[in-house]
């Protein structure tokens, strides 16, 4: 079994955010230990890397709404009741 869980070190002992499934009191295992600063660093190096290559694309975000946009009403039941009834 391979998991990746969150955990906070606290007086020299791994203490993990969540319950662990599949684990016994007592069992031995083997921790991997990232730095989440070091993570973020490594995922933002290889999003300016992507961007620089043009494998994405940045847009802006924007808190104000599109010049122009109206919603179109549109009658009958919400679209996502109408994919759940779609999917039974």
């Amino acid at each position: 079994m391979n998991l990746m869980i969150e955990a906070t070190y606290e007086n020299g002992v791994f203490r993990p955010v969540v319950q662990v499934p599949g684990l016994t009191e007592g069992q031995r295992v083997t921790i991997t230990v990232e730095d989440e600063a070091e993570i973020r660093k490594r995922e933002q190096e290889l999003k300016r890397q992507m961007e620089a290559e043009g494998l994405i694309a940045h847009f802006p975000k924007t808190a104000e709404p599109v010049p122009g946009f109206k919603p179109i009403k549109i009658d009958g039941p919400p679209l996502s009741q109408t994919i759940l009834e779609e999917r039974r």
